[in-house]
């Protein structure tokens, strides 16, 4: 009888090059290298090394240890400023051109780029916006590129829009929200975006035909601290200070908030608890694996499998309906940073792969099996 094999976390390289903590890391939409910033006024690209293999090399014949190990930092940009530490990174979906922000009210819009048979890495700014009266949090892109979101400790909401490539106009602002927004993201699929405050408001705003709705609701009495779009666009999971994550039904919330009636038992759902706080969620968007972190540097990994009725036309029976989600933790790795994980990114190509980055100055780069 063979003995059962347990998934397990192996840790393939730590990046080190950054002298504070690491707010954010995001991967590059084919994965060959990785974006970094931190409280060091700094952004590094990292990659594999010149000298070894070419940065876009990549077959199964070389096991993702021997690749990844060979990473390390092949471009640093650095902004000595009193305060500026870089806290919010975003992508556009379709190009490595990335935004960050920071915590004097800032924005860049940055476009990475490679030549000489991609071993020179050339990062430009390609404009600078500002509109914040305080520290910007987070930062996203529109999934049809167009629209730039950024959030602060203003209470405000920013949005921009790229009319033509040579200036950026202030599209609308979301003003005089009841706390801090921690978070923002859009959604991959609808035209809209939702906004994660420090007193547990969930906000959404809908562009639908040029006009702007505007939903709002307090979904706990905790601080979101992060979000995550489930890939069809209709749901969203929250972490946040009490170790919940939720799962909202965006069709139902926005129902019930144009009602004015409180139906939070049917939009909200509790999957997991942690009797510590949770600093950041990741969803793999290959086979529905969550991570979830916390302040002692440890992260659990959850599979989310839906159950589902299949359709049988004798019986006349229901094609494909939910009925529920089946979330429930399988592996909890041992401390792989030393404090707080501030996220975690998985591989945009190998799901098996994650990155993850937090308040010791490490970035570990690890292999799920």
């Amino acid at each position: 009888m063979k003995k059962r094999k347990y998934p397990s976390i192996k840790l393939i390289t730590s990046l080190k090059e950054h002298t504070g903590i690491v707010w954010s890391i995001l991967w590059s939409i084919s994965g060959d290298f990785l974006t970094s910033i931190g409280v060091d006024s700094s952004l590094i690209i990292w990659g594999p090394s010149k000298n070894s293999i070419a940065r876009n090399f990549y077959e199964k014949s070389i096991e993702e240890v021997i690749y990844f190990r060979l990473w390390k930092k092949i471009f640093k940009l650095e902004m000595f400023q009193l305060l500026r530490t870089f806290r919010g990174l975003g992508r556009k979906i379709n190009s490595n051109y990335f935004s960050v922000s920071d915590f004097k009210n800032k924005s860049y819009l940055i476009e990475v780029s490679f030549f000489k048979c991609l071993k020179i890495c050339s990062l430009e700014i390609k404009h600078c916006i500002k509109g914040h009266s305080s520290e910007i949090k987070s930062c996203h892109f529109s999934s049809n590129e167009i629209l730039f979101a950024s959030c602060g400790r203003d209470r405000s909401i920013w949005f921009w829009k790229n009319q033509n490539k040579e200036k950026i106009n202030c599209d609308f602002i979301l003003k005089n929200l009841e706390s801090d927004i921690k978070c923002i993201k859009w959604n991959p699929v609808y035209p809209e975006i939702t906004g994660c405050s420090y007193d547990g408001i969930l906000v959404i705003i809908s562009y639908e035909k040029e006009e702007k709705m505007i939903f709002e609701n307090r979904i706990c009495t905790a601080s979101i601290l992060n979000s995550f779009f489930e890939s069809t666009g209709k749901r969203i999971f929250l972490v946040n200070t009490v170790g919940e994550l939720i799962l909202i039904d965006l069709i139902f919330a926005k129902d019930s908030m144009t009602l004015k009636k409180k139906k939070s038992n049917e939009i909200t759902t509790i999957f997991f608890f942690n009797n510590t706080i949770v600093s950041s969620l990741a969803i793999s968007d290959k086979h529905y694996i969550i991570s979830i972190t916390n302040f002692q540097g440890n992260i659990t990994i959850m599979k989310n499998k839906k159950l589902t009725q299949k359709f049988d036309s004798k019986k006349n029976k229901i094609s494909h309906v939910e009925l529920d989600y089946n979330l429930k933790p399988f592996l909890s790795t041992p401390q792989i940073h030393f404090g707080k994980i501030n996220l975690v990114s998985w591989h945009p190509i190998f799901d098996n792969i994650f990155a993850s980055c937090g308040d010791d100055s490490i970035i570990n780069v690890c292999k799920f099996e």
